[in-house]
């Protein structure tokens, strides 16, 4: 036997294969199709998609796949078309929202949306329903994370700690960046003046606003720039602070770093 390619979808996999299985053996009854409520309406509209505003037979199937989703629904819960309410709507979207991502939900929106206003035009629904469905922003990349859980920070600061002037320098950086919240120009400009170890405190000079700001210096950034700075940092007359390990010595890039 073969295992679910994702483990997300065992059941729907399992049911592939024994789907498949059955049938090999003949003894398979394939169920008989589910009624579509509303079929004629539903197959106007994507006739109307496809011949008037010239939609691919993709775009007209997720649309088509979203409308009869929600008419089935409606059909569930004893509501008829003709009776629509936006609260309705507004029910149907707390029904399917904690199981569809915020794209997904944009998606039946959008489909809904269009469709209402064929149906508001056909005069199959009570008019402002296509107005009162509101479509949600969707962000470019919004699924990305904002930003490493701070275990996962402390971790790789800690994978750091080590006594090769490499690891020194970079550790006393990455405490920089997250503690600071740093910017990387602003770890680059860092100056060997700009650290007062004997009043505790650092010297920011910030990227933006080119203003200088003066912070509290926290004792494990203490520590870390203190034992790169001595042991570590190669001699050399550059006023920053971080240099390359390798001569001919010099401040970092914006790539190094």
């Amino acid at each position: 036997g073969q295992h679910a390619a994702a483990p997300r979808w065992p059941h729907e996999h399992f049911r592939a294969i024994a789907t498949d299985f059955l049938k090999s053996l003949g003894r398979w009854t394939p169920p008989p199709p589910a009624s579509r409520p509303y079929a004629r309406e539903v197959e106007d509209f994507v006739t109307a998609e496809q011949r008037d505003r010239l939609h691919s037979p993709s775009t007209c199937r997720i649309r088509r796949w979203q409308i009869e989703r929600f008419l089935s629904y409606l059909t569930q819960t004893n509501g008829e078309l003709a009776a629509v309410t936006p609260e309705h709507l507004d029910a149907y979207f707390q029904h399917v929202a904690p199981r569809w991502s915020r794209v997904s939900l944009r998606s039946a929106a959008v489909a809904l949306r269009i469709w209402f206003r064929h149906c508001e035009a056909k005069g199959w629904v009570r008019p402002g329903l296509a107005a009162a469905i509101l479509v949600p922003r969707i962000y470019r990349e919004e699924n990305i994370p904002i930003g490493p859980t701070w275990d996962t920070v402390a971790r790789l600061i800690t994978a750091t700690d080590g006594d090769t002037p490499l690891q020194r320098r970079n550790g006393a950086m990455l405490r920089l960046l997250a503690i600071y919240g740093l910017r990387s120009g602003e770890v680059r400009r860092l100056q060997v003046q700009d650290v007062d170890s004997a009043s505790h405190r650092i010297s920011i000079i910030r990227s933006k606003s080119g203003h200088r700001e003066i912070l509290p210096l926290e004792a494990s950034v203490a520590h870390a720039i203190s034992r790169y700075a001595r042991d570590a940092r190669p001699p050399s007359d550059q006023a920053e602070l971080f240099l390359t390990v390798r001569a001919p010595f010099r401040p970092l890039s914006a790539s190094a770093l």
